[in-house]
């Protein structure tokens, strides 16, 4: 039972060793936003920004909620995303992180 606990704990690394959803991920940690509004920021297609989306949303790390035609993303209050949240605003710091938000790399 307890290697299930690993096995999910590397699957949230895996999923954010990708450095495009760790990008949208650090975004979203500072903003609801729309995959329009993400990708711009990112530079990508809105159907590749999409596809990341849905596998941090199924992983549990994003909530969505509907605004008109619309869909707005956060990160999610989990204790998963939260640790996740807390660790990449650590490593961006030590980084020396410039970035236009709220990270505590500013």
């Amino acid at each position: 039972m307890q290697i299930d606990i690993y096995s999910a704990a590397a699957d949230s690394f895996k999923l954010l060793s990708d450095t495009t959803r760790l990008r949208i991920f650090h975004y979203l940690c500072h903003r609801e936003a729309s995959v329009q509004s993400i990708a711009e920021e990112i530079g990508m297609s809105s159907p590749a920004v999409s596809h990341h989306l849905k596998l941090l949303k199924d992983a549990g790390l994003l909530n969505s909620r509907r605004s008109g035609k619309e869909a707005l993303y956060t990160v999610a209050g989990s204790c998963n995303a939260n640790v996740i949240r807390d660790a990449i605003d650590s490593l961006l710091k030590c980084s020396g992180c410039t970035c236009n938000t709220n990270c505590a790399g500013r």
